[in-house]
């Protein structure tokens, strides 16, 4: 699974994400495409047919209550590792368009 960092841009309202780390199915992808060997075919596919390589949260809320701490339990899972908010700057994206 690759594992992301995500920022929240104020201004302009947009959400970015940054690869933090990549997987070893993306690992060997790229070895595989590095490969002298491989790099002959030239139609070399990058694939690595793995859907955790993209930003994802999943979050399950239970309709029960949990009676020790008095509020719905939540499961979660994501590849995000850390979140940030910049207050100042606009995204990479707007920044190029002159925004």
């Amino acid at each position: 699974m690759c594992l992301f960092v995500e920022t929240h841009y104020s201004n302009c309202k947009h959400t970015c994400f940054e690869l933090y780390i990549f997987c070893r199915e993306l690992l060997h992808q790229l070895n595989r495409i590095n490969d002298p060997d491989q790099q002959r075919d030239y139609d070399l596919p990058f694939d690595p047919g793995c859907p955790t390589c993209q930003p994802y949260t999943i979050t399950m809320r239970p309709a029960t209550l949990c009676p020790d701490v008095g509020y719905l339990s939540v499961i979660s899972e994501s590849n995000i590792v850390h979140q940030m908010m910049d207050l100042v700057e606009n995204c990479p994206d707007c920044k190029a368009k002159g925004q």
